[in-house]
C-alpha cells in the first residue's frame, strides 16, 4: 500500500544513515558526550583593527585582532607581541588541519661584550653567566589566550582529554604536566602563561644603527594524546601571543668637561660592565662648551644608542659637568608619551651647586694677587689657567641660576602606557685619602693627584695640590672688586668663606655633589677617599653597577 511504501522508504533511509554514521571516520563523528563539534566549514574569527606583527609597533593597547576577551598588549622593549599571523585567529582548528604556527620577533639586544654575545640565530652564547650576573632573568614568560581547550574533560575507554603540545623554537617548553600543554575548558577562552628558558630565545643581533630581530617560532601541536587512537576529538585556537623578558636595560655613560668617552676606560670604570656582559655605551663625545649646547648634543646622540639596543629605557651614569649637561637634557624630555624612560641616573662628582674653584678661575683673570683675600690662591688659579666655556658654567653663581630653572627633575616617564619611576643617585669624594694635615690644615700629596692629569703640572706637584684642595675646603664663592691704590684701579679677588669646611676631590666638594632628588650614597663624613678622576675607577664601576641592579632587579 502507499502508506507501507512510504514507511519502507523512510525505514530504508534511516538504516542507510545509521550505516553511514557507523562507518564514518572518528574525526567526523563528533556526536558524542564529549569532543568538539566539527562543522563542514570552520568559522573564522572576525578581525578588528589589525596590529602589525612587529614586536615594537606603535599602536594602542585596545587594538585587537581576534575574539578573546583580552586586548592585545602594547608592544614594549620588555614585551614582544604578535597579533596577526596565519597561525592565529584560525577558528577552532583540528590536528588534521595542521599545527598552529606563529612567530614573535624580539627586537632587543640584551647583552654586551663577548659574554653577552649571541650566535647566528640570536641565542645567547653564555646565558647562565648573564643570569648569575643579574643581567637577565632565567626565564621569559610566554602569554597566549587559547579557546576551547578541554584539558580536564572526562572521557571513556581509550579516548583522552585534550593535550595541545607547545613548542618554542622547536623545543618543548614546560614539564610533562599541565604547563607543557595549553590549559583551558570547554568552549571558553583561558589565558595561558608559560615559562620559557632564556637559553631558548632568539634575541636581536647588533647591526649598526638598528638590530636584526630574533625570530621566535611558537607551534601548537593539537590533540596529541589521541594520535594513537587515530581520532580527532578536540580543536583549539590562539588569539595573540606575547613574550615578556626581564633584562637589564643599557647603561649610557656621559663624560665631564674637557673629556671624551675614552674617560670611562682610563681607570677601568667600564670594565665591570664589560666583564659581566652588561649592555652599555660610552660612545658619547661632547666638546668643552656650555651646558645648553651639550644638552642638545645629548638629545642627538642618546636616541641612536637606544635604537642600537632596541630599547626605550636606559640607565645613565655621569661624571662631573656631564651630570649638569644630562640634567638639562632630562628637564626638556617629555614625561607623558615619552620617547625615552630613564630608569636611574647616577652622578659622580657633579658640581650640583657649582665649584668655588671655577669662581677663582673666573675672578683671578687679570687680578692683583697682593690685593686679594688670598694672594697664593690667586696665583694658583692663574697658573691653572684656562677659563673655558665649560668652566664658565661651573661657577657657583651660574649653577645657582641653573638650578632655579632646571629643578625639579622628572620623577617618572610614561612610555607606551608604562610608567617608570626614576631613581637618582649621587656620589662625591675626598681627595685627602690619608687625612693628612699640617698645622691642623689638610694637605694633599703627589700620590693623591694620581689620575688627575695634574702630576705634570710642576706648580701643583710642588704644592701637592694642597692649595687647590684648600680653596674648596675654605671658600664658598668668590667675586672680584675694584681696589684703588695711588690713583690706580686694580682688580682683587674677595672670598666668601664656607660656614663649615668642605671635604672635596680638588674640583668638587662632597656637599656640592648632591642635590634633591638625588640620594647621596656617601654624604659627609662617610666619604669616598678618591680625587676627581679616581672616583671613576674600577671599584666605583662595580659599586654603580650594583646600584643599577638594585634599581632594576631582574630576578
Amino acid at each position: 500500500m502507499k502508506t507501507n511504501s512510504i514507511f519502507s522508504a523512510t525505514l530504508g533511509l534511516a538504516l542507510s544513515c545509521v550505516m553511514v554514521l557507523a562507518t564514518c571516520s572518528p574525526s567526523f563523528a563528533q556526536i558524542a558526550e564529549y569532543g568538539d563539534p566539527r562543522p563542514e566549514a570552520t568559522s573564522q574569527k572576525k578581525s578588528g583593527i589589525s596590529a602589525t606583527a612587529s614586536s615594537r609597533g606603535s599602536y594602542s593597547a585596545t587594538s585587537h585582532s581576534g575574539l578573546s576577551p583580552w586586548p592585545t598588549p602594547t608592544p614594549r622593549d620588555s614585551e614582544f607581541v604578535v597579533d596577526t599571523s596565519p597561525g592565529l585567529d584560525t577558528g577552532c582548528q583540528f590536528r588534521s588541519q595542521g599545527s598552529l604556527k606563529f612567530t614573535i620577533p624580539v627586537t632587543r639586544v640584551v647583552g654586551g661584550s663577548d659574554l653577552g654575545a649571541v650566535d647566528g640565530d640570536g641565542k645567547l652564547l653564555h646565558p647562565q653567566q648573564l643570569i648569575d650576573n643579574g643581567v637577565i632573568n632565567k626565564d621569559a614568560v610566554l602569554t597566549m589566550p587559547a579557546f576551547d581547550v578541554d584539558f580536564n574533560t572526562p572521557t571513556s575507554g581509550s579516548d583522552q582529554p585534550e593535550r595541545d603540545r607547545i613548542l618554542f623554537n622547536g623545543q618543548p617548553i614546560g614539564n610533562l604536566g599541565a604547563e607543557a600543554y595549553l590549559d583551558g575548558e570547554n568552549n571558553k577562552w583561558r589565558m595561558n602563561k608559560l615559562k620559557v628558558p632564556i637559553s631558548q630565545i632568539r634575541f636581536a643581533r647588533e647591526n649598526g644603527l638598528s638590530p636584526i630581530p630574533g625570530q621566535n617560532q611558537v607551534e601548537i601541536l593539537i590533540d596529541q594524546a589521541n594520535i594513537a587512537n587515530n581520532k580527532e576529538l578536540w580543536c583549539t585556537s590562539v588569539d595573540w601571543a606575547s613574550l615578556k623578558i626581564n633584562a637589564l636595560y643599557p647603561v649610557v655613560m656621559v663624560h665631564g668637561n674637557g673629556e671624551s668617552g675614552a674617560f670611562w676606560d682610563r681607570l677601568n670604570f667600564a670594565k665591570p660592565f664589560h666583564d659581566q656582559g652588561v649592555p652599555y655605551s660610552h660612545d658619547i663625545n661632547m666638546p668643552t662648551t656650555y651646558i645648553v649646547f651639550n644638552s642638545a648634543i645629548l638629545t642627538a646622540q642618546i636616541p641612536p644608542i637606544l635604537l642600537k639596543f632596541g630599547v626605550d629605557h636606559i640607565h645613565i651614569i655621569c661624571h662631573s659637568k656631564g651630570g649638569l649637561d644630562t640634567r638639562a637634557f632630562l628637564k626638556f624630555l617629555p614625561t607623558q608619551d615619552a620617547p625615552i624612560a630613564v630608569v636611574s641616573m647616577t652622578t659622580l662628582s657633579t658640581p650640583h651647586h657649582g665649584s668655588s674653584l671655577a669662581d677663582y678661575l673666573r675672578d683671578s683673570r687679570g687680578a692683583n694677587a697682593l690685593l686679594s683675600t688670598s694672594p697664593e690662591r690667586v696665583l694658583a688659579a692663574q697658573h691653572d689657567g684656562d677659563y673655558n666655556e665649560g668652566r664658565q658654567n661651573l661657577t657657583t653663581e651660574f649653577v645657582e641660576r641653573f638650578n632655579t630653572q632646571n629643578l625639579p627633575l622628572p620623577q617618572s616617564f610614561v612610555v607606551k602606557g608604562e610608567k617608570t619611576t626614576v631613581q637618582y643617585f649621587s656620589m662625591g669624594a675626598d681627595a685627602n685619602a690619608n687625612d693628612s694635615t699640617f698645622l691642623g690644615r689638610p694637605t694633599i700629596t703627589a700620590d693623591e693627584l694620581a689620575g688627575t692629569g695634574q702630576t705634570s703640572n710642576e706648580y701643583l706637584q710642588l704644592m701637592g695640590g694642597t692649595l687647590v684642595y684648600r680653596i674648596l675646603y675654605d671658600v664658598a664663592s668668590t667675586r672680584w672688586v675694584w681696589v684703588n691704590v695711588l690713583g690706580k684701579r686694580y682688580r682683587a679677588v674677595i672670598e666668601t668663606q664656607n660656614t663649615t669646611h668642605r671635604l672635596n676631590d680638588m674640583l668638587v666638594t662632597i656637599w656640592s655633589s648632591n642635590i634633591g632628588p638625588f640620594v647621596a650614597l656617601y654624604p659627609e663624613p662617610d666619604e669616598i677617599k678618591r680625587n676627581h678622576a679616581t672616583i671613576a675607577n674600577e671599584a666605583m664601576g662595580l659599586l654603580v653597577l650594583t646600584l643599577i641592579r638594585n634599581a632594576q632587579p631582574v630576578e
